[in-house]
């Protein structure tokens, strides 16, 4: 078994670095040895099409592989969201039994994915009370998504009563958890003020704990909230530098907000060119949330290309073309 050990942390590492191929090898090695995990692994990059062509029927049978050797908690997890998604020859009324098995094996973010089943009557007849009692068991084993969506439950009445109070608590543990994306998720409702009354304070630092352990998104709206001074001293320049942040990590709206920036000169020196290839990566990066801000960063860029000139404009898309696979998490 210790060489089995080995191979699979070699088969792992191998991965991590890209080494897809070796990585296929050293899981088969580990797994033929009976190291349940390597198969896992193997069933992974099978699913995904890692390394490799995807075979969803054959990820299957190496995840219930490795299930059948060890209850290995992320095979059975795989094995439940396959199901659920009648893939791999399984279907959706198996998903139920494996995730419960992979929650009972110690994965206790597979029961988020079961109060989810049943919240949404997949595998089995919808109950939203009982979505949201799964939910308050996995909320309370410090689950962050879990937290989270039982928050957004109390706040919607989905499987009992509206309970605001209980619901900012739990979204309170979420943004303090350490998740980054439990943490924008209570962020961006806690700042909307549509379910409940903004808190902008707390909003202001959920975003921050985010935006620090590097989601771009919660970069992005830290600029917003410096913008207006919700939750924070207003701050042109703290806006920019926010924005400036997600955009170097690759959101789009970041990215669209940086360029405006640039273009007026507000709280940064002002950089038409600069703008320009920012619209450009804006762009590149995937759609605006809100229509009128598609429709100015169309116009913008039009605007710019007018000015700039035809031979400009071109250098400068050349520029951003090169530049576009910066680092999201940077």
């Amino acid at each position: 078994m210790l060489e089995a050990d080995a191979e699979y942390a070699a088969a792992v590492r191998a991965f991590n670095a890209g080494a897809y191929d070796t990585a296929f090898a050293r899981a088969q090695n580990a797994a033929r040895n009976g190291y349940a995990r390597g198969a896992t692994l193997i069933g992974y990059m099978l699913e995904r099409g890692i390394g490799r062509e995807a075979d969803p029927d054959l990820a299957a049978i190496r995840y219930k592989e490795a299930a059948a050797a060890s209850q290995d908690p992320a095979a059975l997890h795989a094995l439940g969201l396959m199901a659920r998604d009648g893939r791999g020859g399984l279907a959706s009324g198996e998903a139920p039994e494996y995730l419960r098995l992979a929650a009972d094996a110690g994965r206790a973010e597979a029961r988020v994915d079961l109060a989810l089943l049943y919240l949404d009557g997949v595998g089995v007849p919808p109950d939203a009370a009982a979505a949201r009692t799964i939910m308050q068991q996995t909320a309370l084993e410090g689950v962050a998504d879990a937290q989270f969506i039982l928050a957004d439950m109390m706040l919607d009445g989905v499987g009992g009563p509206v309970d605001e109070v209980q619901a900012v608590q739990w979204l309170e543990i979420a943004g303090r958890s350490g998740d980054p994306d439990a943490a924008y998720a209570a962020a961006v409702l806690l700042s909307e003020g549509v379910k409940l009354a903004a808190r902008p304070d707390l909003a202001a630092e959920f975003a921050r704990a985010a935006a620090d352990a590097g989601h771009s998104q919660a970069a992005t709206l830290m600029g917003y909230f410096s913008a207006l001074g919700l939750g924070v001293a207003a701050s042109p320049q703290a806006a920019a530098e926010w924005y400036a942040t997600a955009a170097r990590r690759g959101d789009a709206e970041g990215r669209f907000f940086y360029a405006v920036a640039l273009a007026k000169g507000d709280g940064v020196a002002r950089d038409p060119e600069g703008a320009f290839r920012w619209l450009v990566l804006s762009k590149a990066s995937g759609g605006l949330p809100r229509p009128e801000d598609e429709a100015a960063r169309e116009g913008l860029i039009a605007a710019f290309e007018k000015d700039l000139g035809p031979e400009r404009a071109a250098v400068l898309r050349a520029e951003a073309a090169g530049t576009a696979g910066l680092r999201r998490d940077g």
